[in-house]
């Protein structure tokens, strides 16, 4: 019964539901995210090598901190390694996703609300060492 409901709401008000697998990308950008030794997150543009963003030790709750620790653990729980890049990706509807190749895993990034889509929004907007 609650699903019938969603299924009328949802078409009545106009939203529609995504998969993240049929989500197509008009922008994308490959990123390293590395443990640093006093406990920050360097983000780093896989192509230019360069750091795009430093997040402090003692940000815990920081949405690209905890989102990642996840993708992380996942990792391990198949093996794979910490130097892949990540690729994050905007639609043409402005959906952003973070897909981990390594593992398969994909997040619909805007389903967690507009401040958790901002900090990694400004990472795909902010291209450090580029022209």
């Amino acid at each position: 019964m609650a699903v019938a409901a969603f299924a009328f709401m949802s078409r009545r008000s106009g939203h529609v539901g995504y998969s993240a697998d049929t989500i197509s990308a008009v922008e994308s950008r490959q990123l390293v995210f590395k443990d640093m030794s006093d406990g920050g997150i360097e983000v780093i543009d896989a192509e230019s090598r360069r750091a795009v963003l430093i997040i402090p030790p003692g940000q815990e709750q920081s949405f690209i901190r905890m989102t990642m620790r996840s993708m992380a653990r996942q990792r391990k729980q198949v093996g794979a390694g910490d130097h892949d890049p990540f690729t994050l990706a905007r639609s043409p509807e402005g959906i952003l996703t973070l897909d981990d190749p390594a593992t398969g895993r994909k997040l619909v990034l805007s389903a967690f609300g507009s401040l958790n889509v901002a900090e990694f929004a400004k990472l795909l907007n902010k291209r450090t060492g580029r022209p």
